[in-house]
């Protein structure tokens, strides 16, 4: 729904299979005064996110360990690389908006890293996630 806009600004990432099967990555961008910065995060998060030196020791130590890694080894990476990665998509936008005279052009965002049974949320501005389960209740028909 589009509200009082015009055009829909919100743009999204989803990578199921982030290199390997049980690593995976989304991510959600909500544009402000046009598109052209959640265009920007869409297009290129993924591209910062690969750069992380932490992104690159994971991959390495899943390469030499068959994909056993600890979960206390990969959460403080991932949450590193989460962090670096919004730095430098920052900074990245930061420099498309000045080539591009782009003065207001800004997102909100979050990004979701799933490896194995490790959750990592992260988010700036006024976007936020949430966590929920389903869970199947015994039902009999009739009672």
């Amino acid at each position: 729904m589009l509200g009082l806009r015009p055009t829909q600004e919100d743009r999204f990432v989803l990578i199921p299979k982030f290199f390997v099967e049980d690593m995976s990555f989304c991510g959600v961008f909500d544009g402000t005064v046009g598109s052209d910065a959640s265009d920007f995060l869409m297009k290129n998060i993924c591209h910062y996110l690969c750069e992380t030196n932490e992104i690159k020791e994971i991959m390495s130590l899943y390469s030499t360990n068959n994909g056993n890694i600890s979960n206390d080894i990969v959460a403080n990476k991932i949450k590193g690389a989460l962090y670096n990665t919004f730095l430098n998509t920052d900074k990245g936008l930061i420099d498309m908006c000045r080539e591009n005279k782009l003065h207001y052009a800004s997102s909100t965002g979050i990004a979701v890293f799933l490896f194995k049974n490790l959750l990592t949320i992260a988010h700036i501005g006024d976007s936020k996630a949430c966590i929920a389960r389903w869970k199947q209740e015994n039902i009999h028909e009739g009672i």
